[in-house]
């Protein structure tokens, strides 16, 4: 309790002291134990009061007391022994941690919600140990990786556990009966949704310390889906095949997480389908390759003459082997490995593991030094845990999720390396604040949570909220801070659900740091941007972040690019009332849809959905047909947007009149023409390419002039070319400056400038460069399809930039393509590749028509497009 109390320092001092009086007498040590842990609280003076004469002789207790405390507990033994160490480990300094490793002995304190003592006394007839540990607060785990590689038997085996499930009951992990199934995905067998799980609080490792998994689809038209998951969860676990080993798809997850800068575990699956060491190694080897580094192996497959493969692991750390029913990280009644070929493989996988440590941890690569390469089990979990924390490595557990093997050691692994409470401070950097005192990650302390989504639940509107500090109950009064209108500036939820088995909403009476919870809250609380909402205690106070706050709301890393497949929505035979249905839903759909786009032209009033990919655009259709019972969505290829731009400089004088009158006698018209009262001058002249359009600064005779004429002539210039045409196509690539004025207002100055720049225009529509949208295309495929997609890209009427490497064996070729060639592109795609490529679309640009293009487009344009 005094390794992660929150409590004042003179209470936690108390507490250690109560629990050391209670050792039994004559216990070696018990006496001494006191002083170190008063010494770390309350300085050496406590230290003389507190300890025996005997120990006040002692030089170590003076020079190191932790390492002296250290030293006795191990000999007193016990967890009210290990209470008082922690303590006084916080006030070691690394110097004299150094001088406790030379006298051979090692501490180790890991903080954080899974807080973790471990001490190593080394002397000539061995080792001795001891250590405590305790769990705190919940996880959000998103569970991400290629399709195929059992992400949702993985999820199901973890529910399981939470369930107080093993691995030997009959029907473990059994998908129908723990995971939700969209009538889409039983259509096509794979994950196109990411669901969100809980295990059961009353029977996870502690009601405090559940996980939250996010069962993420690996089809690459649901990246975005990837993305948001990964953005909201504390770390991941990546799951890849012991067979398929890691293809361009799994790299692709890694990609995914290497942007989003999350911890992760690597779960090698499947294990039972192999029997060799080699397949592992393999796979191994291959993450090495792609990460940089190699990931620690903790637990890694152990197949033995006359077992069913996959039936046993070897756990690297403990050297001993383990079965599905037990599998732990501080194995205790396991055979040690006697010799054979595991023992020298598990001196091979610990070697490695110190390795890699010492590439990214300076401490652990002191350690490596001073003991000539033969670390301490403690020193390895505590710099495993800062890396990991860093998302320099990741912990790698091998299993099997349909048999449970290896299921109990990835939890375990998952709350002893997955902090819980840094992820809380990064979300609150984004807004640009933290609360006073921090984030503690504790239950004791006035709530905090992250909206990060909302949801509509039996017509009631709900914010999907994370809890980053402190125990939320219903009908708690808090404060809604960045983005709630002042009106509903504070809720107080009268109830609160979370996600339970098959898609399940149950109800939840308390939840704490790291749970996931549903809460209703009014209509008019909604999420601005990506960043989402603060909830908080109303009495809790907040301060200005050091950082500074996400600019655009758009902060979760890595978002992937706009969606590339794009279509007009055809609504010409649809009543007014079908095409009121049909964009209602569509917009409902945007609210949870990551990926789709849905966007309208202002020159032409076309409105075009965008999409990842063929399968997102399928899945889409089916939602309107089943939720909206809107049957019909006709797409077709979108109008390509040509351009023009002045061959020539043009320069245009034009006047604003006012005042004229309309008579009308005898039926004939008379118009009585009114007074100039405002005129300018303007110079048009052709841009730089993919310029656009530029308002350049006035002849130096008109400056001087008021603020508000000023932004009038100004505002003038801009809405003329923007609303101006040049043989009825609108205009880019375009300069223009003005040369003289005669204004008295701003209204007038607008004016004036604007007929200008008309009058420019309609004498430049004579000579003008018709330009062609090209977009600039990455299309990501294996090797194998190399040569026949560039070979499609040519017959594009494509410009092949180049090729590069890409995840995996895979390639990525770049090129620049007309944008016209594109249409039905990522159909063509899946075809081309067997389904195993992908593309995205960067900037569009812009290139000059041929002269025979050029003369059919302004044929074909001057009609369709408004002057």
């Amino acid at each position: 309790q005094a390794v992660s109390s929150a409590r004042p320092l003179q209470v936690r001092s108390a507490l250690c002291q109560a629990r050391c009086s209670r050792l039994p007498a004559g216990m070696p040590g018990s006496a001494a134990l006191v002083a170190p842990g008063v010494a770390a609280l309350g300085g050496a003076s406590a230290v003389a009061a507190a300890a025996p004469p005997a120990s006040r002789a002692d030089p170590r207790s003076a020079a190191l007391p932790g390492c002296f405390a250290a030293d006795s507990a191990l000999a007193a033994g016990g967890v009210a022994a290990a209470a008082a160490v922690t303590v006084a480990l916080r006030a070691l300094s690394g110097k004299n941690q150094r001088a406790c490793r030379k006298r051979g002995i090692v501490v180790s304190f890991m903080p954080g919600p899974h807080a973790r003592f471990h001490l190593v006394r080394r002397s000539a007839s061995g080792a001795e140990s001891m250590r405590t540990e305790r769990f705190n607060g919940s996880r959000v785990l998103a569970v991400v990786g290629p399709d195929g590689v059992g992400k949702s038997k993985v999820v199901a085996a973890l529910l399981e556990l939470g369930l107080g499930h093993n691995a030997t009951d009959k029907g473990f992990a059994e998908k129908s009966r723990l995971l939700e199934r969209e009538s889409a995905e039983d259509r096509r067998n794979f994950s196109c949704y990411s669901h969100i799980y809980s295990q059961a609080a009353g029977h996870a490792a502690s009601q405090s310390s559940r996980l939250h998994l996010v069962d993420t689809p690996g089809h690459v038209d649901r990246a975005p889906i990837v993305e948001r998951a990964l953005h909201m969860a504390h770390g991941a676990i990546a799951v890849i095949s012991a067979s398929k080993g890691v293809d361009a798809a799994c790299c692709r997850a890694f990609a995914a997480l290497e942007r989003a800068a999350k911890p992760a575990v690597v779960f090698i699956n499947g294990i039972d389908k192999v029997d060799d060491m080699a397949a592992f190694e393999s796979a191994v080897d291959a993450l090495e390759k792609r990460l940089g580094i190699r990931p620690v192996v903790l637990f890694a497959p152990a197949h033995f003459a006359g077992k069913q493969a996959g039936s046993s692991l070897l756990n690297v750390l403990e050297g001993s082997i383990c079965t599905a029913s037990d599998c732990s990280l501080i194995e205790e009644n396991h055979s040690e490995i006697a010799g054979g070929k595991y023992l020298e493989w598990a001196k091979k996988l610990r070697s490695q593991q110190v390795e890699s440590l010492a590439s990214v941890d300076d401490e652990m690569m002191e350690a490596f030094v001073e003991f000539d390469g033969d670390v301490p089990r403690a020193m390895i979990e505590a710099a495993l845990h800062r890396a990991v924390a860093a998302g320099k490595l990741m912990p790698l557990v091998a299993g099997s999720a349909k048999s449970g093997l290896g299921i109990d050691a990835l939890q375990e692994v998952i709350h002893s390396f997955i902090p819980g409470n840094k992820s809380g401070t990064k979300i609150l950097e984004e807004f640009g604040t933290q609360p006073k005192g921090g984030v503690k990650f504790s239950a004791r302390v006035p709530f905090l949570g992250w909206a990060f989504a909302e949801r509509t639940v039996n017509g009631d509107h709900m914010l999907e909220v994370r809890i980053l500090d402190g125990t939320l109950k219903p009908n708690t009064q808090m404060k809604v801070l960045f983005g709630a209108p002042s009106a509903a500036s504070e809720v107080a939820p009268t109830r609160m659900l979370g996600y339970g088995l098959q898609g399940r909403l149950d109800v939840l009476l308390s939840a704490g740091p790291g749970d996931v919870v549903l809460v209703p809250v009014p209509a008019e609380v909604r999420i601005q941007d990506r960043r989402g909402l603060i909830l908080a205690d109303r009495k809790l106070s907040f301060s200005s972040s050091s950082s500074e706050p996400a600019v655009g709301g758009d902060v979760a890393a890595g978002v992937v690019a706009a969606a590339p497949c794009v279509y007009a929505l055809r609504m010409e035979a649809l009543k007014p009332k079908e095409q009121e249905k049909l964009v209602s839903a569509i917009k409902v759909i945007l609210r949870d849809e990551d990926g789709l786009c849905f966007e309208e032209d202002k020159r032409t009033g076309e409105k075009r959905l965008r999409f990842m990919g063929p399968l997102h655009m399928e899945l889409v259709q089916e939602r309107l047909a089943e939720e909206f019972h809107v049957l019909q969505l006709s797409l077709g290829p979108p109008r390509i947007g040509y351009f023009a731009t002045p061959r020539a400089s043009t320069t245009a004088r034009a006047e604003h009149k006012s005042g004229g009158k309309t008579n009308i006698r005898k039926g004939i018209v008379h118009e009585k023409i009114g007074h100039t009262d405002a005129w300018a001058k303007v110079e048009l002249a052709p841009g730089e390419r993919n310029s656009g359009i530029t308002v350049l600064e006035p002849a130096p005779c008109l400056l001087g002039r008021s603020a508000g004429v000023a932004r009038g002539l100004a505002n003038g210039l801009r809405a003329g070319l923007e609303m101006g045409t040049l043989g009825g196509l609108p205009v880019t690539d375009v300069t223009v400056r003005l040369k003289e004025a005669e204004v008295e207002n701003e209204e007038l100055a607008f004016l004036a400038a604007e007929a200008a720049v008309a009058r420019a225009l309609q004498l430049a529509a004579t000579d003008v460069s018709v330009l062609e949208p090209y977009v600039q295309v990455q299309v990501d495929v294996p090797s194998a399809y190399l040569d026949g997609i560039v070979k499609d890209l040519e017959k594009r009427h494509g410009e092949i930039w180049g090729t590069q490497p890409s995840e995996g064996d895979a390639k990525l070729v770049l090129a620049e393509v007309p944008l016209k060639d594109m249409q039905n592109y990522a159909g063509d795609l899946q075809k081309l590749t067997d389904g195993n490529g992908f593309f995205t679309t960067t900037a569009q640009v812009y290139r000059e028509l041929d002269n025979v293009r050029e003369r059919q487009i302004l044929q074909q344009q001057t009609a369709a497009v408004p002057h």
